[in-house]
């Protein structure tokens, strides 16, 4: 240990040394490069926080280069001017991640590939993911985005094609909608409106409205089966279903790169003009994209599409896959290891009949399995399924697992009332016997013409092989109707009777009573599309709300009732004949400090909000009645800035809600929590925190 602290000055000289040796290499072989001190660095990673943004290396060069032009135009007087950031010299990526990792205000840490972030020691910020996939926006935010875009002329359409930039152009425009957004929120915004909305799409390397995007072009194209911009002016024949197919036989066929058998999507249509002097275009064949064309169930006995580890995609020749290789590759494995791997598919060949036969005896003893646990159960054929997948085909709506058990019961029922001569009687489905999920299930994995994919949580969809299909998403929050449709809507369910204006609570069961009603204002629309009319008339226009668990015109119902409430400061329900006082905004406030003074469920300092009210009145002797201080809505109260100091509302990923003590966040934490992160984490965090303040 002597011998060690000896050492220790002259090794601290030594690191303090390196650093300057470093950088003075570093400038040798980097002329002309702007060189950030660590004030400029710690200034720009600070403006990332206040973005929102998580200070990754890429980000922070930009930030600083701009930061640097802005005080450039300063200095020359030029306060209105756009600054000029490509005036500004480039910097070293390299140098500024040696001048971060030689800072200890700083903490560099790896991400993704070769990318690093750069956050403030003791700091941990509340960071937007811009990639996320998760909206956590409302339904009006994107419906007036929508709006927004469509009406821009050519000039103002066209916004750059990054994210970060095109978020940039959007927040200096100081947008109503947008007002109070962050620019994380802003890029996660442009980014969900690319990949999820369809509200803005590509255009020569440009972002400009969808309508006016390459994409939306394609999609109407395909749906017309004509060519597409320069397909359109093509000299060589447009190749058909069947020069296709022989075409893809012919070139796998003489190929050896990137393996036998192999090339790369991105090379097909070249290889068709080059080879065969064909033009393929997926538009006239009816597909938006290359690789679904070459998945299409005609050329499934031809080739396969798989993605690969390295980035790229590649089309295959069939009888050169793995015999038990035949669904897309995930994780990239590489096809050209299944050579090194023949001695054992010679032995798994000759092991596939017995196999074969005991896969085929297995479903049979899982469905008798099934039958015995679940005895009177209703046993629906392939037909039958078969019928009821095209059916919502018919009606555009996504045959998942739980509305193609109704829709099974319900041809059920119209065929037994057939049957009886009741061709006028309302058909009784709560009359056909229940169907097993899991047999259903299995039916439709096991026969070649469905595709059965998983979907969220143990939901599934049922696909025909071969057919796309076009379907609503009822939960979507765009709204592409006229507003004369939701003027008439608006005028027809505030006239309805308490007979008949009581509907179904389900989105479905409601959209099919007003679809057997044959409204004028709902002619030509599919099931689908008035299922999507429902939501939206529930979730933004108003016009439908809930009341003793039907739906009613909106304002009958609760939601219109504890606003009205609100408003004048009154009780509401049976919070009206309380006989316990109301609690007064001082009493809320210190009935919470008290209440999460004591609290160890789910965590110190936490309930959850649904037993707020609850505990007011079993401790507090108190009725915490939202109504009466102003709000509809008791997260919205306990977010009221009177008790800013006292509690925090915060979402966490199990879908609860939960109400925490201030004192108890951590500093950074006051914004609402993005991906369901556990307060919990951040007490067990506070060793290594305190560990490394030291360090």
């Amino acid at each position: 240990q002597q011998q060690q602290q000896q050492q220790q000055p002259l090794q601290r000289q030594r690191q303090l040394q390196r650093p300057q040796q470093q950088h003075e290499k570093c400038d040798a072989t980097r002329v002309g490069f702007m060189k950030p001190t660590v004030a400029q660095v710690l200034a720009a990673v600070r403006s990332l926080y206040e973005d929102e943004l998580r200070p990754y290396g890429r980000i922070l060069l930009k930030r600083i280069r701009e930061r640097a032009a802005i005080a450039a135009a300063k200095a020359a007087g030029l306060l209105e001017a756009k600054p000029d950031v490509d005036g500004v010299a480039l910097i070293d990526p390299k140098y500024l991640r040696r001048v971060c990792e030689h800072c200890s205000v700083f903490i560099v840490e790896p991400a993704e590939g070769k990318e690093y972030s750069v956050t403030l020691a003791g700091h941990r910020g509340v960071f937007v993911d811009p990639c996320s996939p998760r909206d956590p926006y409302p339904g009006q935010l994107w419906s007036e985005a929508a709006d927004y875009f469509e009406s821009l002329d050519s000039d103002k359409g066209r916004l750059p094609s990054g994210r970060y930039a095109c978020a940039q152009v959007l927040f200096a425009r100081h947008l109503p909608f947008m007002r109070g957004r962050s620019l994380g929120e802003l890029c996660h915004i442009v980014q969900l409106a690319i990949s999820q909305k369809k509200i803005l799409g590509y255009l020569e390397g440009q972002l400009v409205p969808y309508s006016q995007s390459e994409e939306c072009t394609k999609e109407r194209c395909a749906v017309r089966q004509q060519p597409i911009g320069t397909a359109a002016e093509a000299t060589l024949p447009f190749a058909s279903w069947d020069q296709v197919r022989s075409g893809l036989l012919e070139i796998l066929d003489v190929s050896q790169s990137p393996g036998p058998g192999m090339i790369t999507l991105s090379n097909v249509k070249r290889l068709f003009r080059s080879q065969l002097n064909l033009e393929l275009s997926e538009t006239v064949l009816g597909y938006s994209r290359v690789g679904e064309l070459l998945q299409d169930a005609r050329l499934s006995g031809v080739c396969a599409v798989r993605a690969m580890g390295n980035g790229q995609t590649m089309v295959q020749r069939v009888d050169l896959l793995h015999p038990m290789s035949h669904a897309p590759f995930c994780g990239g494995i590489d096809p050209l290891l299944l050579q090194q791997q023949q001695p054992q598919q010679q032995q798994q060949q000759q092991q596939q009949p017995l196999q074969r036969q005991r896969q085929l005896q297995r479903p049979q003893q899982q469905h008798e399995k099934c039958d015995a646990t679940r005895v009177g159960f209703m046993k629906p054929t392939v037909a039958q399924v078969l019928a009821a997948v095209r059916s919502l085909y018919e009606d555009e709506l996504r045959p998942y697992g739980r509305i193609l058990l109704k829709r099974i019961r319900e041809r059920a029922a119209i065929a037994a009332a057939k049957a009886a001569g009741l061709l006028e009687a309302k058909p009784d489905v709560d009359g056909v016997a229940l169907i097993d999920p899991k047999y259903l299930r299995r039916v439709c994995e096991h026969c070649s013409v469905f595709i059965v994919e998983p979907a969220e949580g143990k939901e599934y969809s049922v696909t025909l092989a071969g057919h796309r299909g076009v379907f609503v998403d009822p939960c979507s929050p765009r709204d592409p109707y006229p507003g004369q449709l939701w003027s008439e809507a608006a005028d027809y369910f505030e006239s309805l009777d308490s007979d008949k204006g009581r509907l179904p609570s389900g989105r479905y069961a409601c959209a099919q009573v007003l679809f057997a009603r044959h409204l004028p204002f709902m002619r030509g629309r599919s099931l689908g599309e008035l299922c999507h009319i429902v939501q939206l008339a529930i979730s933004q226009k108003k016009i439908l709300g809930y009341l003793e668990g039907q739906l009613v015109p909106y304002s009958q119902s609760e939601e219109c009732t504890k606003e009205r409430c609100a408003v004048r400061q009154q009780p509401i329900g049976t919070a009206a004949e309380a006989t316990l006082p109301f609690a007064s905004w001082d009493q809320v406030r210190s009935g919470l400090l008290e209440i999460l003074d004591v609290s160890q469920s789910p965590g110190p300092g936490m309930i959850t909000l649904s037993n707020v009210k609850r505990l007011f009145r079993s401790q507090l002797n108190l009725e915490l009645s939202e109504t009466v201080l102003g709000y509809s809505r008791v997260g919205e109260l306990l977010q009221d800035a009177r008790l800013s100091g006292v509690c925090a509302v915060r979402a966490m990923g199990n879908g609860q809600t939960m109400v925490q003590r201030v004192d108890l966040l951590h500093p950074m934490s006051h914004a609402p929590f993005c991906g369901g992160i556990d307060p919990l984490l951040l007490q067990q965090q506070q060793p290594q925190q305190q560990q490394q303040q030291q360090q």
